[in-house]
């Protein structure tokens, strides 16, 4: 489960939870369902042998997507100025954390005034947050507790920072961060809400410079080529300085500029205008993204999640399925949603949002889900949580708000593998490289301990969450869980239809109406078979045609309509000229006749359209037409556009697939065929066929045309049709 991150085995899984008394399992891949087989068959036999009386088990599909937002996160509130010839404040702050929703604060602000290219202007300013800084923020910014200590506080700090910004727009990088701090301390501080225009360069850089696979200030830097180096003596940015406040502000407005400039090159001169840089419909590449669960509530729920699958795996993937928050608004009738692990929108809005915004955010969700503090281990070694204290406290805050705003909290275990134990083959996984999508997100060099996510019971799940306190560690574990468990029904993932696979429908050119799919195969089969065979067909190519569209169901009732003794020589001709009439009449002309036969040798028949469908075998027969048509309009696509497709397999032994040019190969007996007056030869001059001595057509030797005196077509390499869909067509095609 899972491709490169999960190891647990689905059916381990559902075992596991039905031996521990579990009533459901909720199956949540990443980017994939291709365990809901597995797990629909295992259950539906489970459930078939119980007790009565017993409540059946109940198996929630789902899946873990990435969630991308649909709008451009350049600029905020933009005006209708000239980004040239604007003056701008760019700030870049440190902290002593990454948490403006929770215990962090700033520690320095650092800012130039930039207009017309020029640095007018600078402010910098070092702030004392009252408590000792962690090891870890002194590492990264290089700030010590000595330089705090007779600073100002962060109240009076933001209240003169806003004094100098006055309402010019801000300009940062990676600006949802620092703007967080700053909308934060506005909140705590009283001093109202933050109204300045504010343009992210981090986003920029994403949408203007899409080929390239970096974006961080450093990266920024060489490529607007302010590195200092032997190469570049004069350059500004000096690896040695960054991430202190006032060094960062000045590179990130000599970058910029630059990217003013730039924008000046592509007719892009307004701040509102910056949205036109990404195309809507390139929009998944850039958006900021987050992981969400999916889980299926009804049969409508599957339908709309099988589309959010093909959506996400085709329109909309970049490197990796991803979907847009829009799509996911539109096909969410039947589903729940929910807010996903640690890169859930949830987690990390909480870290920067206050209630009332997150709240806001959780209003998109139907559920919510946080996991037992050792899942999120590596956040601690990454320095986005300073203790397991601060870690709770976050959790703690998510859980209130969620209860606040009246959706279902549930833990949830964000299960990798099955045991403890396990966890040494997840690391093999973690440090390989994902397929289209680089490292794994935990195979970082600051991360030494891979989360144990393993399959924990009921009661390490409430001990885990006691920090909450009991009533809520039950609440979230066992209560809510199961009030989302009831909301799911159980859901027929794979139909029983007897052995017989429901038959798509086929979409028109329109796009709106939908095909006739047996008389669109049918033409398509007649129109190329007189093609290469003429008009009429030999009587072989018309029998052939016959049984693999129908079986030999059709061929056997004419032959018992006309009376052989009567018609003598034209007896086999006025059966094949009836086989050709009736085919080409259509599926419901062939079912009458079946209908006529059945009634005829037994009038009392009652179950008339079972007795037909029974008769019936063959492509249009069997309803597999609209696969045909479907590979027919793949191939016939690829072909087009110069994608060359050569067929493999038990295909090449259907001479309708042939004829429909979903296959190259011709399947028939070896023979001649002449390609302009249709003539066709398969036997030799002694009368026996072909087929007897070669089993391929090339190997024919050359023949010239009697009629055209042209060298003749060799085809044929004799695949009786049995191999594909039965000795009566009634085999499931492969």
């Amino acid at each position: 489960m899972s491709q490169m991150d999960g190891v647990a085995d689905e059916i381990a899984l559902v075992k596991r939870a039905i031996s521990w008394g579990h009533k459901a399992i909720a199956i949540t891949d990443h980017n994939d369902i291709q365990a809901f087989p597995h797990v629909f068959n295992y259950v539906t036999d489970y459930n078939k042998n119980l007790p009565e009386g017993k409540e059946p088990f109940k198996a929630i599909y789902g899946i873990e997507l990435v969630m991308i937002d649909d709008k451009v996160n350049i600029v905020t509130r933009p005006n209708e100025e000239n980004l040239l010839s604007q003056e701008y404040v760019v700030f870049d702050l440190e902290t002593t954390g990454f948490n403006a929703g929770g215990a962090d604060s700033i520690i320095e602000i650092g800012a130039v005034k930039l207009k017309d290219g020029e640095i007018i202007e600078r402010y910098d300013e070092l702030i004392n947050p009252g408590h000792s800084l962690n090891d870890k923020i002194v590492e990264l910014t290089h700030i010590t507790d000595e330089m705090l200590q007779d600073k100002d506080n962060e109240e009076e700090a933001v209240k003169r920072f806003k004094e100098w910004i006055g309402d010019l727009p801000l300009v940062a990088h990676n600006a949802k961060f620092d703007t967080s701090f700053i909308e934060m301390a506005y909140k705590k501080y009283d001093l109202g809400e933050l109204t300045n225009p504010i343009i992210d360069t981090l986003e920029l850089s994403r949408t203007m410079d899409n080929t390239y696979a970096r974006h961080s200030l450093s990266a920024l830097a060489k490529r607007s080529n302010i590195i200092k180096s032997e190469d570049n003596p004069d350059g500004f940015w000096d690896e040695t300085s960054h991430h202190r406040g006032d060094y960062d502000a000045e590179g990130t407005a000599l970058i910029f500029n630059k990217m003013l400039h730039k924008l000046d090159n592509r007719n892009i001169e307004k701040m509102n205008e910056l949205d036109k840089l990404v195309d809507k419909e390139e929009i998944h590449k850039y958006g900021i993204s987050n992981h969400i669960n999916i889980l299926v509530k009804n049969k409508k729920g599957l339908k709309n999640l099988f589309r959010l699958v093909s959506l996400a795996s085709t329109t909309y993937l970049y490197k990796t399925p991803r979907i847009p928050r829009s799509v996911v608004e539109e096909n969410r009738e039947g589903l729940l949603i929910g807010s996903g692990c640690y890169e859930s929108e949830v987690f990390k809005a909480a870290k920067s949002k206050p209630d009332d915004e997150l709240s806001n955010i959780i209003r998109f969700y139907d559920y919510v889900e946080v996991q037992p503090l050792d899942c999120y281990s590596h956040l601690l070694e990454t320095g986005e949580f300073s203790s397991d204290m601060e870690l709770a406290a976050h959790i703690e805050k998510i859980v209130r708000v969620t209860k606040d705003s009246g959706k279902l909290m549930v833990a949830t275990g964000d299960v990798h593998q099955l045991d403890p134990d396990d966890l040494i083959y997840r690391k093999v996984i973690i440090n390989q490289k994902v397929p289209g999508g680089g490292r794994h997100p935990l195979a970082r060099n600051n991360i030494t301990k891979i989360p144990n996510e393993y399959f924990r019971t009921t009661e390490e799940m409430i001990e885990n969450f006691k920090f909450l306190g009991e009533d809520i560690a039950t609440e979230i574990v066992i209560e809510n869980t199961n009030k989302v468990a009831d909301l799911c029904e159980i859901v027929e993932v794979i139909i029983d239809t007897k052995g017989i696979p429901f038959s798509p429908r086929v979409k028109s050119d329109d796009g709106s109406t939908y095909l006739d799919c047996p008389t669109e195969v049918t033409n398509l089969v007649y129109t190329e078979a007189e093609e290469l065979y003429g008009h009429p067909l030999p009587h072989n190519i018309e029998q052939r045609i016959a049984t693999e569209l129908y079986g030999d169901v059709v061929y056997k009732i004419l032959s018992k309509k006309f009376d052989k003794e009567a018609l003598k020589d034209k007896y086999e001709e006025r059966v094949f000229e009836e086989l050709h009439s009736t085919l080409i009449k259509g599926f419901d002309n062939v079912k009458q006749l079946i209908r006529n036969d059945i009634l005829e040798e037994n009038p009392n028949t009652t179950t008339l359209d079972n007795a037909v469908k029974k008769s019936l075998g063959g492509i249009i027969g069997g309803g597999f037409d609209p696969i045909y048509l479907i590979a027919q309009r793949l191939v016939k696509h690829s072909n087009d556009e110069g994608y060359i497709v050569g067929s493999r397999g038990s295909v090449g032994s259907s001479f309708v697939a042939r004829l429909m040019g979903i296959t190259e190969v011709n399947p028939l007996p070896a023979h001649y065929r002449c390609n302009k007056c249709k003539i066709s030869i398969f036997n030799d001059d002694d009368n026996n066929p072909l087929g007897n001595n070669y089993s391929s057509g090339y190997d024919l030797p050359d023949k010239e045309c009697p009629n055209c005196h042209i060298p003749l077509i060799k085809d044929g390499q004799d695949m009786p049709f049995a191999t594909f869909l039965g000795f009566n067509a009634d085999k499931v095609p492969d």
